[in-house]
C-alpha cells in the first residue's frame, strides 16, 4: 500500500518534471517546524514536525512584482473586454428590431 510520499513521487513529481521543474526547484518531505515542545512536570517533550509535502521555491520577488503587475494588466484589459462587450450587446439589441421590420418587410 502506498503512502503520501509514494504517491507524489508516483504522480506528482513526473507531472512537475514534465513541465520543466529541476530538481532544486523541488524539494519532498520539508518540516516548516522543529515541532511544540510541551512540559509535563519536570520533563519536556517535542512533538511532532509539521511538514510541507511539496514546498515550492517562489520566484524572487522582483519576478513576483513582475507577475502581479502583468496579471492586473491582464485583468484590467479583461474586464475592458467585458465592458465592450456588454455595450456591443446592447447595441445589436436595440438593432434588432428595426432589421427584423426590414426583413419582413423585404426590405434585406
Amino acid at each position: 500500500m502506498s503512502n503520501e510520499a509514494d504517491t507524489c513521487r508516483m504522480y506528482v513529481l513526473p507531472k512537475l518534471r514534465e513541465a520543466g521543474w529541476d530538481d532544486d526547484q523541488i524539494r519532498e518531505q520539508v518540516s516548516f517546524t522543529d515541532g511544540r515542545i510541551v512540559v509535563v512536570g519536570k520533563r519536556t517533550n517535542r512533538r511532532a514536525q509539521k511538514r510541507a509535502a511539496i514546498p515550492i521555491k517562489l520566484p524572487q520577488i522582483d519576478k513576483q512584482v513582475y507577475i502581479v503587475a502583468y496579471l492586473y494588466n491582464l485583468q484590467t484589459q479583461v474586464n475592458e473586454l467585458c465592458h465592450l462587450h456588454t455595450e456591443i450587446q446592447r447595441e445589436l439589441e436595440a438593432l434588432l428590431p428595426a432589421v427584423l421590420d426590414r426583413a419582413f418587410r423585404g426590405e434585406l
